[in-house]
């Protein structure tokens, strides 16, 4: 059952928060664990494909820092709250790390679609012209 203070914005500032229930450390810990299980699997992925174009492997560090980032400050968070440190045991630390996730998912996203199919338009225009540059090698097969 979902607590009816949850709606409140006392219960998402206040300093002295409580100490965490049971089942929320263990979704948390599911949530952050999930976090660097796929930025570790997304290390093993760049490291294993060898042809993959370099901007690609760009989006896979991105993503990879961008996991593995928000996975140990969320259980740094989780430490703290577990702990029932006043101060970083905060509930808004857990927004300002939900926050992060969304601004980095949307740079990422943003960079994926848009930034990477651009720059490579401009590569492979810039290929398609050097080969008729004079003293271009890239002509001779």
């Amino acid at each position: 059952m979902v607590d009816p203070r949850i709606f409140e914005i006392s219960y998402w500032f206040t300093t002295a928060p409580g100490p965490i229930s049971a089942s929320t450390t263990y979704i948390f810990l599911a949530l952050f664990g999930v976090c660097i299980i796929a930025g570790g699997g997304s290390v093993l992925y760049r490291k294993k494909v060898k042809n993959l174009d370099k901007m690609y492997k760009d989006i896979y560090t991105r993503s990879t820092n961008a996991l593995l980032t928000m996975g140990s400050l969320g259980f740094l968070w989780l430490f703290f709250s577990y702990e029932n440190i006043p101060f970083f045991s905060g509930r808004y630390f857990f927004i300002a790390w939900f926050l992060g996730c969304i601004a980095w998912s949307y740079l990422i996203y943003n960079y994926a679609v848009y930034e990477v199919p651009k720059r490579i338009r401009k590569r492979d225009e810039q290929l398609r012209m050097r080969k008729y540059m004079p003293g271009s090698r890239s002509h001779v097969s």
